[in-house]
């Protein structure tokens, strides 16, 4: 029906620039991390959505999700902090209790409608998980971000990153 039809078109249109907001300022984190010598991986949101459905669009979501190796946690969140992002869960020692436990944290930006997750581990201590953040360093793969790109975790680990997230998840997104 045409009221539905608009209604899907009026969507599409918020969510493409949506979309276009949040692979901006993807290429954005990407370049604080890499110029202060912070290795990272992306994963989920834009660079999935590309994967499966050939378009950032192809998808919905609400975050980044990045991972750096523990030992550059700080590190990150220092290059995060330079472009104006603070953190969800309270101040830092809080954090690191909280990412103690869940190891990850969330950022949030004054002027960026979408958080960044900061992940040094894919699980919890609460679940076991099929990968290991040790797996992925070596096999990342570029993913285009305008002129420039951003490594993405992909081949066989994204699969199990997926099935793995999935699990912790309950597969809600199933519903």
């Amino acid at each position: 029906p045409a009221a539905t039809r608009s209604s899907l078109d009026a969507f599409r249109r918020l969510h493409s620039v949506r979309v276009l907001s949040l692979v901006q300022e993807l290429r954005r984190l990407g370049g604080a991390l890499s110029a202060n010598g912070v290795r990272f991986a992306t994963f989920k949101g834009p660079t999935l959505a590309a994967r499966l459905y050939g378009d950032a669009a192809g998808r919905e979501y609400n975050d980044i999700d990045l991972i750096v190796p523990r030992a550059q946690y700080e590190s990150a969140e220092q290059a995060l902090a330079t472009l104006g992002y603070r953190g969800v869960q309270g101040d830092r020692a809080f954090r690191r209790a909280f990412l103690a436990h869940l190891r990850q944290c969330a950022f949030a930006h004054p002027e960026v409608d979408a958080t960044v997750d900061l992940h040094w581990d894919f699980r919890g201590i609460h679940l076991p998980f099929p990968l290991s953040p040790d797996d992925i360093w070596e096999q990342l793969e570029p993913f285009a971000v305008g002129a420039a790109s951003v490594p993405t975790i992909g081949g066989l680990n994204l699969a199990l990153l997926l099935v793995g997230h999935g699990t912790k998840e309950a597969w809600r997104s199933l519903d």
